[in-house]
């Protein structure tokens, strides 16, 4: 997998993965095509703890937009009994 598929996958670009991560395009390189290993741990724990934090604030940005179009959705449903 390419840099810019698993920046994809992960919804971001590869400036965002790299500026999330504070892993440079070439380090990232390394470790997703390459896998280098076991290069610098306590770097890669915190680009996984960052990126991991980014997903979950996706995910509950998605939540919370899919709720509020449900409201609304719900809420249109009164035009049935209002006309």
């Amino acid at each position: 997998m390419t840099v810019k598929e698993y920046a994809n996958k992960m919804g971001l670009t590869v400036n965002g993965l790299c500026e999330i991560t504070g892993i440079s395009r070439q380090g990232l390189y390394n470790i997703l095509v390459k896998e280098h290993r076991a290069e610098n741990t306590q770097k890669r724990r915190k680009a996984v703890t960052e990126l991991l934090k980014t997903i979950h604030e996706d995910a509950d940005r998605k939540v919370k937009q899919a709720e509020q179009e449900c409201e609304e959705r719900t809420k249109m449903l009164d035009m049935f009994y209002n006309n």
